[in-house]
């Protein structure tokens, strides 16, 4: 049999329907329906069954997330389902009681992990954008936060951490990767910025307080609207952290939006609504700028032929913003169009 690695990714996702098969034998219900919603890290299928429910139903191929961390990823929703009222994905339980299943995927040497979540409806916040909405996702940033500062992470589950800007990936920026997408000038302003975030995320660490998990990714993609209330999804890359590295990725995903500015401050009073807001601007601006040399890192590693497409103008809009955040002291561009990233 072919490697999994080796097929197309028309193949892959022939295959992995047929692990879905498998996994969703486990619940409760008779499936009528599975529809591909997206093949990348992770593959994520919809689930239609015969009573006309739905769900989603997540299996991690390519993401590089450990077994533990995908434990602690189903166990904290798990408990915010339970525990709170926050609008969150919830992890849906097979017949055995199991939140996280490991199927077997034809061509790969070892079973991955899979998960059911409930269905969640709406439009996606970036198709519904108020400043009423980014004050309440300040509101729920915060909720989330209140949370998670209190919860445990059970036996068997672990979380990665954040103290470096690069998250533990493989630093390809400055390498030949870089060097073949970037110009002299450019490489040594990213440069410049990566030590200068470093250093602000090393200062926040060196005060100590308390490290919790966190979402870490909250943008207008993996939110959704319903009923005018927001719903918190896909926490795939949840790692511990202190909260002010949450609320800057939050932020980081504002930059591109016209009235960014009025997003920002309520998003503020959102979170001051819940929680009190005791953070830093300059140091939120700097992580800002983290978050850009993350993704710009990220990006220049990915092999998917859609994204590296966009390499050019990712890396244009996130050269003149870094060079604003060194001149003036705000991570973006007022000159540059709408652009979430």
């Amino acid at each position: 049999m072919t490697e999994f690695s080796q097929l197309t990714a028309k193949a892959q996702i022939y295959r992995l329907r047929q692990a879905a098969f498998q996994a969703l034998k486990a619940y409760p219900f008779e499936v009528k329906r599975l529809t591909v919603l997206n093949h990348g890290f992770n593959t994520t299928f919809r689930v239609d069954d015969t009573e006309g429910n739905k769900y989603a139903l997540r299996i991690n191929v390519n993401s590089r997330r450990s077994i533990e961390n995908v434990n602690a990823e189903v166990a904290w929703l798990d408990a915010l389902a339970r525990e709170t009222d926050i609008p969150v994905v919830k992890p849906l339980r097979t017949r055995d009681g199991e939140i996280l299943q490991m199927v077997q995927v034809p061509g790969m040497e070892e079973p991955v992990p899979s998960a059911l979540f409930d269905w969640i409806p709406g439009p996606l916040l970036g198709d519904r954008k108020s400043t009423a909405l980014f004050r309440q996702l300040g509101q729920v940033t915060a909720k989330l936060h209140q949370h998670a500062s209190s919860w445990q992470l059970p036996e068997g589950c672990a979380l990665p951490g954040t103290t470096s800007i690069y998250l533990g990936d493989k630093v390809v920026l400055f390498d030949q990767e870089g060097q073949d997408n970037l110009n002299d000038e450019q490489l040594q302003l990213f440069s410049t910025v990566a030590d200068r975030a470093q250093t602000a995320l090393d200062g926040i660490y060196a005060r100590g307080g308390q490290t919790f998990p966190l979402h870490t990714d909250l943008h207008s993609h993996n939110i959704k609207v319903w009923k005018k209330t927001l719903q918190i999804f896909d926490f795939d890359d949840c790692a511990m952290g202190h909260p002010i590295q949450d609320i800057a990725n939050a932020l980081y995903y504002q930059i591109g939006f016209p009235e960014r500015e009025a997003y920002h401050a309520a998003f503020q009073e959102g979170y001051a609504e819940v929680l009190p807001w005791t953070f830093d601007d300059a140091e939120i601006e700097a992580l800002k700028a983290g978050r850009a040399i993350l993704l710009a890192n990220d990006v220049l590693k990915n092999l998917n032929p859609d994204v590296r497409k966009y390499i050019p103008r990712f890396l244009e809009r996130t050269t003149g913003r870094m060079k604003h955040w060194l001149e003036h002291g705000s991570y973006c561009n007022p000159a540059e169009g709408t652009d979430p990233q």
